[in-house]
């Protein structure tokens, strides 16, 4: 959402917009990562088992609604970002290009 100093700006609409969204991917890359941590976490802690869950897959498809897939996929980016920390703080910091 923009805000009225950016309305006020004197770059034209298409420029505030893509800085806002720029803003977003940012925001959002630092959510990824944050998740991913999570996810770890709790397939290392086994939380799924402390809630009677079948497997972690399972847990986190009824808790985040996620496919299999993509949380086999998250899981594999974020043990990957353990062993790549520059890369890491990039993503956590919203500066990876």
């Amino acid at each position: 959402m923009l805000n009225g100093a950016q309305r006020r700006d004197s770059k034209v609409p298409w420029q505030v917009t893509h800085e806002a969204l720029e803003a977003h991917a940012r925001r959002r890359a630092a959510l990824d990562f944050e998740e991913g941590g999570l996810l770890l976490a709790a397939r290392r802690a086994e939380v799924h088992r402390h809630f009677g869950y079948g497997s972690f897959t399972e847990y986190v498809e009824r808790l985040l609604g996620y496919a299999p897939r993509v949380t086999h996929d998250k899981l594999r980016v974020a043990e990957a970002l353990e062993g790549l920390p520059k890369l890491a703080r990039e993503l956590e910091e919203g500066t990876l290009k």
